[in-house]
C-alpha cells in the first residue's frame, strides 16, 4: 500500500505513515475522502551516487515532518503512567521541525510502534502538526 495527500492546490505528496495511523486520524479529525487506484510498477530507481560527507539531517523523501505547535507539559496528564509520559516527552523532544517521522523512529530508542502511537496522541493533544 502507498499513500499519498494531496493539498489544497492538487498537488500530491507521498506519505510514509502506516496504514493504522491514517485510519486513526481519519476517525478522530475526519472524514477524508479516500481514493484508491491501481498501482502501477515504479521506475527504476537512479544509480546511487557517491555517500555526501555533510552529516546533517535532510528529510527523507515522502515522509512528513512535525512540528511544534504549542508546550507539551507532561504533568497535566492525570491517570497517565510514568512510563507513558516519559515516552510522549522523549518523542516531543525530538521534533525539531527538521527530522521526518522515519527519521525519528530511526533515531530514538524505542520500537517504530511505539513512536507512531506518540506521535498520534501529540498530535490528538494538538502539540504538534504532521503536514500531509
Amino acid at each position: 500500500m502507498s499513500c499519498y495527500a494531496e493539498d489544497k492546490q492538487g498537488q500530491r505528496l507521498p506519505v510514509s505513515v502506516s496504514k493504522e495511523m491514517f485510519s486513526r486520524l481519519d476517525r478522530e479529525r475526519g472524514p477524508f475522502e479516500w481514493t484508491l487506484q491501481p498501482v502501477s510498477t515504479p521506475p527504476p530507481p537512479p544509480p546511487s551516487s557517491p555517500q555526501r560527507a555533510d552529516p546533517s539531517p535532510h528529510p527523507m523523501q515522502g515522509s512528513p515532518v512535525p512540528t511544534r505547535i504549542a508546550q507539551f507539559n507532561r504533568e497535566k496528564l492525570d491517570g497517565w503512567t510514568t512510563r507513558q509520559k516519559m515516552v510522549l516527552a522523549i518523542i516531543f523532544g525530538v521534533i525539531d521541525g527538521r527530522h521526518t517521522i522515519e527519521e525519528i523512529k530511526a533515531d530514538v530508542p524505542l520500537p517504530p510502534g511505539v513512536v507512531e502511537e506518540a506521535l498520534r496522541v501529540l498530535l490528538s493533544m494538538k502539540v504538534i502538526s504532521i503536514p500531509c
